[in-house]
């Protein structure tokens, strides 16, 4: 089962968006590594197959809080990420129709953002009065 978990985890980094079949019963969890000072955690997700209204979505923090919680088909949350650690996404549903849900769970990194050329040619030019004011 860890393994599984890490696949998932390791897949999840490579991916915006995911697909999975929710078995009744028992959660069907995904985690994410995040670090504090990262923009912020983000959960999207819809039933694309089945009837999702008993559909529990839980978002836990690596202290184990419970950052997110909601019943229903479809639902978004974004927070600021408040801790390093994993965090962990689970689904979960007692109905006799197995359901398929798609979903995106990331951390937003602001060193990935993207530069217009304006503002990276800003940055170069901080950077080079800093050269000369520190050096």
């Amino acid at each position: 089962m860890m393994r599984w978990a890490m696949a998932m985890l390791s897949i999840c980094a490579l991916v915006t968006g995911i697909h999975t079949h929710i078995p009744s019963g028992d959660p069907e969890c995904f985690l994410l590594d995040a670090q504090k000072f990262k923009e912020g955690i983000s959960l999207n997700y819809d039933v694309i197959s089945g009837i999702g209204e008993e559909l529990e979505t839980t978002l836990l923090s690596p202290s184990g809080i419970r950052l997110y919680h909601q019943v229903g088909p479809k639902g978004r949350f974004v927070t600021p990420v408040p801790e390093d650690g994993v965090f962990q996404a689970c689904f979960a549903h007692q109905s006799s129709v197995p359901l398929v849900v798609g979903f995106s769970f990331h951390a937003d990194d602001p060193a990935h953002d993207v530069l217009s050329n304006a503002d990276a040619t800003k940055i170069e030019h901080a950077r080079a009065v800093e050269d000369m004011v520190f050096v």
